[in-house]
């Protein structure tokens, strides 16, 4: 067992499961159990193509159709960039000149979209390799390892006319095999978290860029999780693509930390497709235990209790008060007809159409427990959540 951020976390070998993190003491709800920076960052090629998000730091132009102040490479003509300093920092880190030539023959190149932004991440890879072989033995050092497929060889094909070119030009590089690419695609699938864009109009979420983190990659899945991740790409300074992970809830000392790969709202069928395909496992975890044992009629009330909160806290803002026996009482109820609907009404977010999971704000002593939404950033008060509660239970 090792720290694996500070006193907060520790690196444990847990049966059944793996590398995974545990809390190192007892923690409480609304702490930031680790904020860390990237190890490796790149954009997603459809989001690229729109101009509109910077190479470097990711943050969205705020002018309408891209119409702002913002440059392009000259050379590459795909790199975009927010500021100076952006331009400045990125020559000697992300869009180096060997970053640059890849992308001059990726703009030329006939991959669909897909496939470019899985260029995008090998091209990432390869000038984090040559930069800082330190951190790229951290990458290498992430759960991932697969057999070549169609996918696997295109690119791996693609990556060494780009190193060649390279050789021609400048130095020589070293090539990668066509096994080596294919682990770095699995490592990518399994490690890289998707930094979202949420459109409040639409309700969709569009990720512009994805990120490896070399601590956060340990995060263990489990459908209802103890903790959360935050990031807040768009805040001006430095840090705006660090990964935050925040506590739900009070974690005992050695408790495993977990987070959900994706909504906690999603189905069995969902949930499962999903880790099977991109994460090669199939969860066992108590919620999908008790899921397993649903009939039709079962998921069909599941996605009711699950919308619970969200209905009552559309019917109004009257104010009413619930005592503690009387929230005891909907607890009851709700977990009655849906094990874990308590836990949906209390972390789910109650905007329409979000989806998001409600984390409370970082403990300060003598302030109320604000709870946060990760996608849409709503706030919800404990006393409304409260009122939204005693609402379930007058109307059932």
């Amino acid at each position: 067992m090792s720290e694996a951020s500070g006193s907060m976390l520790k690196q444990a070998t847990l049966s059944a499961r793996g590398r995974g993190l545990v809390a190192s003491h007892a923690i409480k709800a609304g702490e930031i159990l680790l904020q860390e920076p990237h190890l490796l960052l790149y954009l997603d090629a459809a989001f690229a193509s729109l101009n509109a998000v910077c190479f470097h730091c990711t943050r969205l132009d705020p002018s309408p159709k891209g119409t702002g102040s913002w440059t392009i490479c000259p050379v590459c003509q795909t790199a975009t960039f927010c500021s100076l300093d952006c331009a400045t920092s990125s020559s000697s880190s992300t869009h180096t000149s060997f970053v640059c030539k890849a992308l001059s023959l990726l703009r030329l190149s006939t991959l669909d979209l897909d496939l470019q932004t899985q260029a995008r991440y090998l091209i990432a890879a390869y000038n984090l390799a040559v930069l800082s072989p330190h951190d790229f033995q951290q990458l290498l050092a992430l759960e991932g390892d697969g057999p070549v497929d169609e996918k696997a060889n295109v690119l791996h094909t693609f990556l060494s006319e780009v190193i060649r070119h390279w050789q021609v030009e400048t130095q020589r590089l070293p090539s990668w095999s066509l096994h080596f690419v294919a682990s770095l695609l699995v490592k990518d699938q399994r490690n890289a978290f998707g930094l979202s864009t949420y459109f409040s109009d639409t309700h969709l979420r569009q990720v512009r860029a994805y990120a490896i983190y070399a601590q956060a990659s340990f995060f263990n899945h489990d459908c209802l999780p103890n903790a959360c991740r935050f990031d807040y790409i768009d805040r001006p300074g430095v840090g705006s693509t660090d990964i935050i992970i925040r506590a739900l809830h009070d974690i005992p000392d050695g408790a495993e930390i977990c987070i959900s790969y994706f909504p906690i709202n999603w189905s069995l069928t969902e949930r499962q497709k999903k880790l099977r395909d991109e994460y090669g496992f199939i969860c066992k975890c108590e919620r999908c235990q008790v899921e397993e044992g649903w009939s039709d009629e079962d998921i069909a009330e599941q996605g009711e209790e699950i919308s619970v909160e969200r209905d009552t806290s559309e019917e109004g803002d009257e104010d009413m008060e619930a005592t503690d026996e009387e929230v005891m009482d909907a607890e009851e109820d709700l977990q009655g007809s849906f094990p874990h609907a308590m836990f949906f009404a209390k972390y789910l977010c109650p905007h329409e159409g979000c989806g998001g999971t409600l984390a409370p704000l970082p403990p300060n002593q003598g302030r109320a427990v604000i709870m946060e939404c990760n996608v849409c950033g709503q706030l919800r008060s404990e006393e409304e959540f409260l009122r939204e509660i005693e609402e379930y239970r007058v109307s059932s």
